[in-house]
């Protein structure tokens, strides 16, 4: 095969071209060919033995500082690869900044392999590591043949050389791979093994290091009572709960061996709906975030009372009423003691038959509720002392009266209102501390007082409703719902005994605040 007659000369660039060497002619080819050195202008990688690209200029994207230096780089650096070489070289010798001309290089094309082969090939000399190598003639040089082999190489150069120069063996490249792609070598699928193995162990850890963290967080420590004995005291167990959300006594050890849960029945509280279910190895589990602290509440079978047991009667028991060291309340004295009108007084004296008062069912509270006062009022306190009301105001015998008439019921125009009630009655709940809201009022004791009176109007007047009652008492208009949230939480503290004492007992101090109080027995929302 004969070089093109061209008056150029002429010079060699080795590729790789599907397993062919690619031979572009110009001006010191026939040099190369006699100095044996076919990487003329590929250099060889000092690490590798591959080939080192063309210089490239740096853009300074990684390092602004570094914009406009050249660099070159092995072609077989394919950095992150795990097998690519990594040589890297900064160009100190070529000057800073662009060395083609801007408006050439524009409108020459790259005639290196890769940017033939894209859409939109690169500028000579600056951004493609497969181009030729920077010099002059560039337009030639992409239009030059390719040459399969070294050997036509040799038959090209054959007529010019001098027949009494002795010939040495071409020496050809090393055989390297047909593509710069990722290899697929057994070292690199070795190396690709490992890799895949150190990442399904460091995910298997963080998954183990998750699942503990998580474990951990169920743990929590749980304080149970336990009635055994029919009328006894409790039996306070601290235990460590692994699994939170799914909580069973059969799968607590000490449970199991004190109580004999995993083979007998029991009975577990539940403080929203006020019942003791029974329980056995089979019942659904408990999910402790959602239990208030009744609920952790557990007794035998054939326990059905004891101290402290929630859900039982809300009576306070004869013995501790007896025993308490309170002082005697005043009792409630009945209706005819309370103020009448002059007409009702004229009617009720000539009755001839009486019956006593209807009973409280309008009432906003439980015959059964027990009235909380004060044990040994302090005589400095007026809100204190408002709790031993008089109410047997009318004690001549003159303004003592027979009980209401079956037969004659008090005209309507004749009747007392609640003002008239608490007009005649020394009651003075106007210095009570407001809240922040007006009403509830700020402290427990001062509370009891106007719920107390409330119930005595309700009691003493059936038809008197409980917003009306409210009214006359608290002096604030009145919203169902604030009130029956303060009132629950008012009976459930009722069903200990002594604790409404406690709270009034008190006083006007921060530990009676009623804020505090409603914290301690404010009813759980369902």
């Amino acid at each position: 095969m004969q070089p093109p007659q061209t008056t150029a000369p002429w010079v060699l660039e080795l590729e790789l071209i599907d397993g062919r060497i690619r031979v572009v002619h110009e001006e010191w080819a026939k040099k190369a060919m006699e100095d044996r050195r076919p990487s003329v202008v590929i250099a060889t990688c000092p690490k590798c033995s591959y080939y080192v690209g063309a210089p490239v200029m740096c853009k300074g994207q990684s390092n602004p500082t570094k914009k406009g230096f050249w660099f070159e780089k092995c072609l077989n650096n394919e950095q992150p690869a795990p097998d690519s070489c990594d040589y890297f070289k900064w160009r100190s010798d070529i000057p800073r900044g662009k060395a083609t001309d801007r408006r050439e290089s524009k409108k020459v094309e790259c005639p290196g392999l890769l940017c033939r082969q894209s859409g939109k090939p690169n500028p000579i000399n600056v951004e493609c590591t497969f181009g030729v190598r920077r010099g002059k003639s560039t337009r030639k040089q992409a239009k030059e043949p390719v040459v399969d082999t070294l050997s036509d190489v040799g038959e090209l150069t054959s007529d010019s050389e001098d027949p009494s120069t002795p010939k040495t063996p071409s020496k050809r490249p090393p055989a390297k791979r047909a593509s710069y792609a990722t290899p697929t070598g057994p070292a690199y699928q070795a190396r690709i093994s490992e890799i895949d193995a150190e990442r399904r162990l460091f995910e298997e850890e963080r998954v183990k290091r998750i699942r503990q963290e998580h474990a951990k967080s169920q743990v929590q420590t749980v304080t149970l009572r336990w009635w055994t004995v029919d009328g006894g005291d409790p039996e306070v167990v601290e235990i460590i709960v692994e699994n939170a959300s799914a909580f069973h006594p059969k799968d607590i050890p000490q449970l199991v061996e004190d109580y004999r849960c995993g083979e007998e029945r029991f009975q577990y509280y539940d403080s929203k709906k006020g019942l003791w279910y029974m329980g056995s190895k089979g019942s659904a589990p408990r999910d402790i975030n959602k239990l208030a602290e009744d609920d952790f509440c557990y007794r035998s079978l054939g326990v059905t009372s004891g101290k402290g047991m929630p859900g039982i009667s809300k009576k306070r028991p004869a013995t501790e009423e007896l025993s308490a060291p309170v002082t005697p309340r005043r009792p409630i004295p009945p209706f005819g003691d309370f103020p009448i009108t002059p007409e009702s007084r004229d009617r009720r004296a000539v009755s001839p038959a009486a019956t006593t008062p209807p009973g409280s069912g309008s009432s906003a509270f439980p015959e059964d509720e027990e009235l909380a006062f004060v044990s040994n009022p302090s005589p400095s306190d007026p809100s204190i002392m408002a709790l031993t009301l008089d109410w047997t105001a009318c004690t001549s015998p003159e303004e003592s009266f027979a009980p209401i008439p079956a037969l004659f019921p008090p005209e309507p125009g004749c009747a007392a209102t609640p003002k008239d009630i608490l007009a005649a009655v020394p009651l003075d709940l106007s210095t009570a501390p407001r809240g922040r809201h007006g009403w509830p009022w700020k402290y427990v004791c001062d509370m009891a007082d106007g719920l107390a009176a409330m119930r005595k109007l309700q009691d003493s007047y059936p038809s008197l409703s409980t917003a009306e009652a409210f009214e006359s008492v608290f002096k604030e208009k009145f919203k169902s719902s604030t009130f029956s949230e303060q009132i629950r939480a008012w009976r459930n503290a009722g069903e200990v005994p002594g604790e409404r004492a406690r709270w009034i007992n008190m006083g006007r101090d921060e530990h009676g605040e009623w804020t505090k109080f409603m914290i301690r027995w404010r009813p759980t929302r369902r």
